[in-house]
């Protein structure tokens, strides 16, 4: 299992910086963050909502078994609770 962070957006120059000062930040050594120049709304199939600020995706082999779409400050210990109880769906499987 791995995780990485996915910066999305049509202005990647500022993404890039982002993606910099927030490695800065959190020192997230450990986990890739990545701003994709290919598609600024990430995979079609991967349903992300352009409302949500926290989008977090739990998936095997390409394809989405969760997806947790959260406003901003609801990134709390309930959701985090969910996050984590939706890995269930890709482990032992």
């Amino acid at each position: 299992m791995a995780s990485f962070v996915s910066l999305l957006g049509d202005k990647p120059d500022d993404l890039k910086a982002e993606a910099k000062e927030l490695i800065k930040e959190t020192k997230a050594e450990h986990v890739a963050v990545v701003v994709p120049l290919d598609n600024a709304n990430g995979p079609g199939d991967y349903n992300i909502s352009p409302n949500a600020d926290i989008t977090v995706l739990i998936y095997r082999q390409g394809k989405v078994e969760a997806n947790h779409a959260l406003a901003a400050g609801q990134l709390d210990d309930s959701a985090i609770k969910s996050i984590i109880a939706d890995t269930s769906k890709i482990l032992n499987n």
